[in-house]
């Protein structure tokens, strides 16, 4: 299971940042079952998963599973504010939890937190790499960066 978020990066801890306009931000989520490429295989699931959390419209980020199929909901619109009349950030945090009908039942539970930052400039920098592809480079000296994304490479300037 996976939540998305469109046009934001979601950070490896789960957070997803936004900057304000008018002291609020809006996120575009999606969740998503079953998806290829993240380490397990896909389970069978009867019931409908459902996320909760602190801010509003987190209810309608529902979908209802097509057995070992992927499947993502539709993209909801979450509203964050920002808090001290737009001076400090502004949290929301949700939760989704699925389980499988296996014997015993597996379960995957995804926590991401929404954060709404009242200053341009304040989230960290996307990536700006046009493709996700793998690509083979010569090792450098001193770096142990072979075989490794590009995206991946850009740590191994400074040593």
């Amino acid at each position: 299971m996976k939540v998305k978020a469109s046009h934001n990066r979601v950070a490896a801890d789960g957070t997803v940042c936004g900057e304000a306009q008018n002291k609020t931000c809006v996120f575009q989520l999606q969740l998503c079952l079953n998806q290829s490429g993240n380490g397990c295989a896909a389970a069978p699931m009867k019931k409908r998963v459902k996320a909760h959390g602190s801010c509003a419209a987190v209810r309608k980020l529902k979908v209802k599973p097509d057995g070992v199929n992927a499947v993502c909901s539709s993209p909801v619109e979450v509203k964050v504010k920002t808090k001290k009349k737009g001076t400090r950030e502004g949290k929301c945090k949700i939760v989704a939890s699925a389980k499988s009908t296996d014997k015993p039942p597996r379960r995957d539970v995804e926590r991401v937190t929404l954060v709404c930052k009242p200053k341009p400039g304040d989230c960290p920098a996307p990536l700006t790499v046009g493709s996700t592809t793998t690509t083979t480079l010569p090792c450098l000296p001193a770096c142990d960066c072979c075989v490794q994304p590009v995206t991946d490479l850009a740590r191994c300037v400074g040593r």
